[in-house]
């Protein structure tokens, strides 16, 4: 059933700021916006609507499964496949309130369109018009198609079955998908429920009256009960003129919760706004009228995309999840970071039997992985498959990273330590003990650097590698009682494993050879030896630091993914080299951001990419967190180490950062930084010192050369002492007595 009504202010005016982005015209559609809600995605006026973990095809060929989509409704003039040159058509992404609007100006009418995929009913698309008389008399018609494309190759749909749900007139239909990804771990076939109106091919405003609004909903969830009560609990808002309110209030919410606000510079303000969009559009609702379910990983091109074989990764989950995209989200909310990691708890299975059929122990996780865990990579790429080791690593850093910033200790109980463990195990049967130079190598990886493979000891790797092992068997301690060491036992070797696997350094040029026989002047893909610095942020003289990071830099493909000059960026911040710094930071984003809807691309102009890149969107988020706004996570502190602002801005505030339950806001400005409390977490107690003098009271505002330190006011892991984190053989065995005895003397001190 059509319902209608005088409009009553529904359709939010053109904003004036950086968060609605305009154009005459559509681009191609790798560069249109993506609008998705943690359930469901799609991009704007495309034929498909994706899911959160629904997937379809063998193996290598699973990809996220295409529901055809019944809520791509356009006006027909704007519509992509039938407008003119002749049509007065305006385009518009409001971010801000995360929708996309048409509108369609004509002699005597005014018409707008628009489209969003709900934040509360996030089983919903809603699709609204209005039609307005500017001049004339008489009826006045818009016509409507609705475009939902070609059946689905990847579900079999029964016929459309009409229903009446409040006084509205759906279709529901059905479909289960073709092929299991794998009979090992996935016994059935997905479902999926779909129920959507049927638009008319015309709107109609009578003559007499001067404006009317119509609208359609669109439901799609695993179980019908699920998807009708969406609908259910959304109509009596429809009807009242209240289902874009909520989710306005979501978005409204979001940005004065999580916002990155910046004066002076309005492309990295529009920048930083989109990142945040899209990269957030793709996680969980942390508000919804129903539960939500596993979440199912962060692809690189994020929910929306994903649902063509062999294009854009297909939707599966890489080592950017970890690496590039979870960082932020830590910073901004946990919660999210707690769902990113439990869908590799979900999917362990997978990886348990991986690491036994590839001859190993533990854990091991796949390089590409969709619904169930299993390798999933393309038969494109057989080199990735077999050396991309790093990811299990990688993982457990994530998992590390939250625990140190929220001493999530049911996290750590109901999954993390068993992770923490089965990882290690993993790791201590892949080592091999090198008797020439009495250190233990990893042999046969690849690192980032996708231009190298089947190399021995690269060296993120192995550091990487290391924290995994040094973090396990400190996670082991934390969990011995719950784990009442009847499947594991603390296995205290893990420490020495890590502290005797081999880095690799050249005294003559100060650095860190990628990887054994690596010859200087060959160039690589992307940052590897330079993540060293950070995220990794492993100990080490600042020569090397600044050589590892001169070097690298010249021998970087000019092609490579936006992440590398976000990591660049801090780098350069670290060794107080501003004026490069800026520069790989208009690089990090200004190149891979495609207008008019700012929408991300994996690769730079002139080269081909994912759309929707949200990995290259975290990046760049961490090189404002981690880089100018200078946060940085510790095992046993947050500092914000020498904050200063970006060129050509003259503030830039930060909303959220949390730690420890705690929030806090940071504002930069050109001479100074002020730190607040937004929220003070009294179960974990807190100090502050600035240049290790300690602060009582309000903060005072940072200078670019201060470093505030904040902590917990006392040590809170009882009898289990943090990981020195040194690799490299007999000196870092010196060394890592040294740290070990100032930590433990530290510990006694602080309990005392």
């Amino acid at each position: 059933m059509l319902w209608c009504f005088v409009f009553l202010g529904l359709f939010a005016s053109v904003l004036a700021d950086n968060y609605a982005f305009q154009s005459n015209a559509l681009p191609s559609q790798d560069v249109m916006p993506t609008l998705a809600n943690g359930h469901i995605g799609l991009v704007v006026f495309d034929h498909s609507i994706l899911v959160n973990g629904l997937y379809n095809g063998f193996m290598g060929y699973s990809h996220r499964a295409r529901i055809p989509n019944h809520a791509n409704i356009q006006m027909r003039s704007c519509a992509k496949d039938t407008k003119t040159d002749a049509d007065d058509c305006l385009y518009e992404l409001n971010i801000r309130h995360g929708f996309f609007r048409t509108v369609l100006t004509g002699s005597t009418f005014s018409a707008e369109h628009r489209v969003y995929t709900h934040r509360y009913f996030n089983r919903l698309i809603v699709n609204e018009f209005r039609l307005s008389r500017t001049g004339g008399t008489g009826a006045i018609t818009l016509d409507l198609v609705q475009l939902p494309g070609d059946p689905s190759v990847d579900f079999t749909f029964s016929s459309a079955q009409p229903e009446d749900i409040g006084g509205l007139s759906f279709q529901r239909i059905a479909g289960q998908t073709v092929a299991v990804e794998d009979p090992n771990y996935q016994k059935e076939l997905r479902t999926v429920n779909v129920f959507y109106q049927t638009a008319p091919d015309q709107l109609i405003l009578p003559d007499g009256q001067n404006e009317i609004t119509v609208g359609y909903l669109t439901a799609v969830d695993f179980n019908e009960g699920v998807a009708r009560k969406d609908l259910v609990d959304a109509i009596p808002q429809l009807n009242v003129n209240q289902i874009f309110n909520t989710h306005e209030q979501m978005w409204e919410t979001f940005w004065q919760t999580y916002g990155i606000t910046v004066v002076g510079d309005d492309n990295l303000a529009s920048s930083i706004h989109t990142s945040l969009f899209f990269l957030s559009s793709s996680l969980p609702s942390l508000e919804s009228n129903q539960g939500n379910y596993d979440f199912y990983g962060l692809a690189p091109a994020g929910l929306g995309r994903g649902g063509v074989m062999l294009m854009e990764y297909q939707g599966h989950s890489f080592w950017d999840t970890e690496i590039w995209m979870q960082p932020p989200v830590l910073m901004l909310e946990p919660k999210w970071s707690r769902d990113l990691l439990h869908y590799r708890h979900i999917t362990r299975e997978a990886a348990q039997n991986h690491a036994r059929q590839t001859g190993w122990k533990g854990r091991r996780y796949v390089w590409e992985s969709a619904y169930t865990g299993r390798e999933v990579t393309p038969p494109c790429c057989p080199e990735v498959v077999l050396y991309q080791h790093h990811i299990t690593a990688d993982i457990v850093f994530a998992a590390r990273s939250h625990f140190f910033a929220t001493h999530d200790m049911d996290y750590l109980r109901q999954e993390g330590c068993q992770l923490a463990v089965e990882s290690a195990e993993f790791w201590e049967s892949r080592v091999v003990w090198n008797e020439d130079t009495e250190t233990y190598d990893i042999r046969a990886v690849m690192g980032p650097d996708e231009d190298h493979h089947n190399v021995t000891n690269n060296v993120y790797t192995n550091v990487v590698a290391g924290y995994n092992l040094y973090f396990s068997e400190f996670a082991s301690c934390l969990c011995k009682e719950v784990l009442n060491l009847q499947e594991y036992e603390l296995v205290e070797k893990w420490s020495e494993i890590a502290r005797q696997l081999t880095l690799l350094h050249d005294s003559e040029h100060d650095y860190h050879p990628q990887f054994e026989g690596y010859e200087r002047g060959t160039a690589i893909k992307q940052a590897d030896v330079v993540l060293l610095g950070f995220p990794l942020q492993y100990p080490m003289d600042e020569s090397t630091k600044k050589n590892n990071l001169h070097y690298y830099s010249d021998m970087t493909r000019e092609d490579g993914p936006a992440m590398t000059w976000s990591m660049h960026v801090i780098g350069h911040l670290d060794i107080g080299e501003d004026d490069e710094a800026a520069q790989n930071f208009k690089r990090s984003y200004d190149n891979y951001i495609r207008r008019p809807f700012m929408v991300w691309s994996e690769a730079a102009e002139g080269f081909v990419g994912a759309g929707n890149f949200i990995t290259g969107a975290g990046g760049f988020l961490q090189g404002i967190i981690n880089g100018y706004a200078g946060v940085r996570l510790h095992q046993d502190s947050m500092t914000v180490e020498r904050p200063r602002i970006a060129p050509g801005v003259t503030e830039l505030t930060i909303n959220r950062i949390t730690y420890l339950g705690s929030t806090f806001s940071i504002t930069m400005q050109s001479s100074q930084t002020i730190f607040r409390t937004t929220y003070s977490n009294p179960q974990i107690p807190l100090s502050f010192a600035i240049n290790d003098e300690e602060i009582e009271g309000e903060i005072p505002p940072l200078t670019p050369t201060d470093v505030l330190v904040i902590k917990p006011k006392s040590y809170p892991f009882g009898d289990c002492q943090l990981p020195s984190n040194l690799i490299g053989g007999a000196q870092s065995l010196k060394i890592a007595s040294i740290v070990l005895f100032i930590t433990t003397l530290a510990t006694l001190l602080i309990s005392k």
